[in-house]
């Protein structure tokens, strides 16, 4: 569901969609919420459909693994001395990146580490001026393995927007696989 092409509030492409749909899935309430309240016919809404994940391309990295990733990121923490905080998802302000890393500067023993697309060039660079965070860059499948089990723990924060919600964090259920 997106605000963009949307005229006074009405989207003549999503309402084209609706019409010529003979079913249409949502993920959760929100969701359908979101799609009566711009014009999808009810009986048309079938759901919610939950989110899943492939246990081939997500599951627990083994210890050589974890060992591999390190080595590849050999700066990144004092493994023996801090909590690893992990966010995996686009960096941008919406994300809640800034509350992750709040958070974290009230304790001296966690540091946090990020990976993923960067939407917010000038953001991502405010955020690593104020320190206590790595950013790894974007990891390919093989190593978000290995960073989520690498992390002890995996955050997933998120601002509320006008027009942006966060409707499910599917990087919890990979690194949950």
């Amino acid at each position: 569901i997106s605000q963009r092409g949307s005229f006074w509030g009405y989207n003549v492409f999503e309402r084209y969609v609706y019409r010529r749909a003979n079913i249409i899935y949502y993920r959760n309430n929100l969701c359908r919420d979101t799609l009566l309240e711009r014009g999808c016919p009810p009986n048309k809404l079938h759901g919610p459909m939950p989110n899943g994940v492939s246990t081939r391309t997500f599951y627990s990295a083994d210890s050589e693994a974890v060992e591999q990733f390190w080595a590849n990121h050999p700066s990144a923490i004092d493994r023996s001395e801090d909590l690893c905080v992990g966010f995996a998802g686009r960096i941008a302000y919406r994300k809640g990146i800034d509350l992750l890393l709040k958070l974290a500067r009230k304790r001296p023993d966690v540091s946090v580490l990020l990976c993923g697309k960067v939407e917010e060039q000038d953001y991502l660079k405010r955020i690593e001026a104020e320190g206590n965070m790595t950013y790894l860059g974007h990891l390919n499948s093989q190593e978000l393995v290995r960073f989520y089990t690498a992390c002890d723990i995996l955050a997933l924060p998120s601002i509320p927007t006008k027009t942006w919600e966060e409707q499910f964090g599917r990087v919890l259920t990979e690194a949950i696989a």
